[in-house]
């Protein structure tokens, strides 16, 4: 109880910080001020980023994915956040619904806390009620994007071009979360196969003889189930689990790809550097040398 007191205050402390998750960084602000008309491939480039770099989302995406293994059950909790932080962001942009930031950052804030405790099965325990956690991450991601949608108010985005920036924007957020998704399922799944992880319990083929106790035959007893405290939570078995081969290549990909786009687009769009000449092209290093 102890544990879990200091871990929700630490969580808690953290909820003025995660009130700055949202924000836009002071370049990039200034760059969305300043253009005008359709660039679709720099506002990706924003969402992705914002995506990447916005903690608060990356925190409850983890404990959204914390005792997911199964690619249909990671890609259904997903799309759930993702469907309602898209629905908020656009509508709430287009239909310039205003509400006070600091409010809604520290919903975004106890979403992550709520998250955590659910994890812990700490509603089952001491609600005796296991809430739903399909509409738990629709309904944050429905905050989150609305999070999102009251700071992109805050700069007047030029009407010339907004409809298309603006999916251009929601498109880039979705693609960075796909990006940071498959950084923390490679980190999971190494962490999952690592020695230090509890195995699940294993039962032995046929049941003991115990009609007649013998003090020198073994224990065939199975171990502790390392997920009892979590009520709702399955221990994912190895075999449907990720091989350590499949781990290598996956973080061959992911190091592949974040070398292409350091070259490509972060180092164009946010120091105007263009080692190959398609941040150019892509209206990416204009962004660069303008922050």
């Amino acid at each position: 109880r102890w544990l879990l007191f200091v871990a929700i205050a630490g969580v808690l402390m953290l909820v003025p910080d995660l009130a700055h998750a949202h924000e836009v960084a002071d370049g990039d602000a200034g760059y969305i001020r300043q253009t005008g008309g359709v660039l679709i491939v720099p506002f990706i480039y924003l969402g992705a980023k914002h995506m990447v770099t916005g903690y608060d989302h990356l925190l409850f995406l983890l404990g959204v994915v914390f005792f997911l293994y199964r690619p249909r059950d990671v890609g259904l909790y997903v799309t759930l956040f993702a469907v309602g932080h898209s629905v908020t962001m656009i509508g709430g942009v287009l239909a310039d619904i205003r509400a006070n930031a600091y409010l809604v950052d520290a919903v975004i804030g106890l979403s992550v806390v709520y998250k955590a405790l659910d994890n812990m099965g700490a509603y089952e325990r001491w609600f005796g009620v296991n809430p739903s956690t399909k509409v738990a991450t629709f309904g944050f991601g429905l905050v989150h994007g609305f999070g999102l949608a009251t700071k992109l108010l805050e700069f007047e985005i030029t009407p010339g071009g907004l409809v298309p920036n603006l999916l251009a924007f929601n498109v880039g957020v979705e693609i960075g979360q796909l990006l940071a998704l498959g950084a923390i399922l490679i980190a999971m799944g190494v962490w999952r196969r690592s020695p230090a992880t509890p195995s699940p319990p294993t039962l032995p083929s046929s049941p003991p003889d115990c009609s007649s106790p013998d003090s020198n035959s073994p224990d065939t007893s199975p171990p502790p189930d390392p997920y009892r405290a979590v009520p709702h939570a399955q221990p994912p078995p190895y075999d449907e689990l990720p091989s350590s081969q499949t781990l290598v290549k996956a973080t061959l990909i992911a190091v592949v790809v974040a070398a292409v786009l350091l070259l490509v687009a972060v180092l164009p769009g946010e120091y105007g550097i263009d080692p190959t000449g398609l941040g150019r092209m892509l209206s990416l290093t204009k962004m660069g040398e303008l922050k």
